[in-house]
């Protein structure tokens, strides 16, 4: 019995080893200084790169590095891909940041309606969110496409949507001085388009101090 004991053991042991134990693989542009991974969706892989001449956004399969660049903009950050289609960031010169949607060949500006600043960093199917700076402060957005829906977890003074995987939805909230995660669950088609409707009627937002808002944006 004893000796029984004493093999499960090892096969437990064992097993808690092996799960440990994954496999870690470095990703380095070539002849970047820093390199940023920020999506995945099978092997393929988006992000960003520094150089000497600034940041660029790169997609990697694998196998081969692809950079790739929105057209007219001085700086680029690619978040989000699923499948062939990829979002992210380009500054195109101040004021304005402009999101962009890539298929491998066509590239689309995201900005929403009135908005100073649009940031898309998540994407999925045609769905994408993100954060957007209108006159009632800093609010997430979901985009499929066509319509536009602001994402303003109840209570809160910012609301930053990071991430989306079918109707889920991720991304923090925060107040004067804290800031929590929150998931969320896109409605039905006829609720969602209410919600469009009532964004218009969004209650001015306080704003957050300056040492907050850097704290969301590191």
């Amino acid at each position: 019995m004893k000796r029984l004991v004493v093999v499960c053991a090892g096969i437990v042991l064992f097993g808690v080893g092996y799960v440990k134990a994954g496999m870690w693989t470095a990703l380095d542009y070539p002849g970047a200084t820093e390199t940023y991974p920020r999506g995945i969706s099978g092997s393929n892989i988006v992000g960003y790169y520094s150089d000497a001449s600034g940041d660029h956004n790169f997609l990697y399969d694998g196998t081969n590095w692809t950079t790739i660049k929105y057209p007219g903009s001085t700086y680029n950050y690619a978040y989000g891909i699923d499948g062939d289609n990829i979002v992210g960031i380009g500054y195109v010169g101040y004021p304005g940041t402009h999101s962009f949607l890539y298929d491998g060949t066509n590239w689309t500006l995201i900005k929403y309606p009135d908005a100073t600043n649009t940031e898309a960093w998540g994407i999925s199917g045609t769905n994408v969110v993100g954060l957007y700076n209108g006159s009632s402060g800093d609010l997430g957005f979901l985009y499929d496409g066509t319509n536009w829906t602001t994402l303003d977890y109840p209570g809160s003074n910012v609301t930053y949507a990071y991430g989306i995987d079918g109707s889920n939805i991720v991304g923090i909230y925060g107040d004067d001085s804290e800031f929590h995660g929150f998931i969320y669950t896109i409605p039905e088609p006829t609720t969602l388009l209410l919600l469009g409707l009532g964004a218009v009627a969004l209650r001015r937002k306080r704003k957050l101090s300056k040492k907050v808002q850097q704290s969301l944006i590191d």
